[in-house]
């Protein structure tokens, strides 16, 4: 397997689609606990993220079991929030979803805006690995197609699913 460094190096057009593609995304969860999106079904837990990056020690319940992290409470001893220590060192970047949707505790559904190139093999064994026993799927998106509607689309035509791991 080829392991790469997170570069972080994006077209406009790539960074425009994939923040219209999180807001059509977060638009269908608002008020909604179970949510369908076609071809897209989820279950609102802990939101969507736009380039979440997923490092060493992370681990897949990300907000729950990750190396580093600091649950906030309040007065009443409820976390609220959860934030990652900066001087825990999480280890290397293994990979960095374009978007990913979190469903029962974890991330389960990863979509990648492609405009020049697809998703490569390397990311998808990274993420396979990472989340290795756990039912995640892998979906790409044009951002041709993302750019080219004039209102949110009620489905995702060109989400073509790469992977179900």
């Amino acid at each position: 397997m080829i392991m790469k460094t997170f570069d972080y190096k994006e077209s406009y057009k790539h960074l425009y689609a994939k923040n219209i593609l999180a807001e059509w995304l977060k638009e269908k969860e608002r008020d909604k606990d179970a949510v369908r999106y076609p071809p897209l079904y989820w279950r609102h837990n802990y939101g969507i993220f736009v380039e979440l990056a997923f490092h060493e020690r992370d681990d897949p319940y990300y907000w729950e079991a990750s190396g580093g992290l600091i649950h906030l409470e309040d007065e009443n001893g409820n976390i609220f929030d959860s934030v990652f220590d900066e001087n825990f060192d999480r280890g290397k970047i293994l990979f960095v979803p374009d978007i990913c949707i979190f469903h029962k505790g974890t991330p389960t559904i990863f979509l990648e805006v492609y405009h020049k190139n697809r998703v490569q093999q390397y990311k998808l064994e990274a993420i396979s690995k990472f989340f290795k026993g756990f039912p995640i799927e892998v979906w790409e998106i044009s951002a041709d197609w993302i750019l080219s509607q004039i209102k949110q689309p009620d489905v995702l035509k060109t989400c073509e699913l790469i992977a179900r791991l």
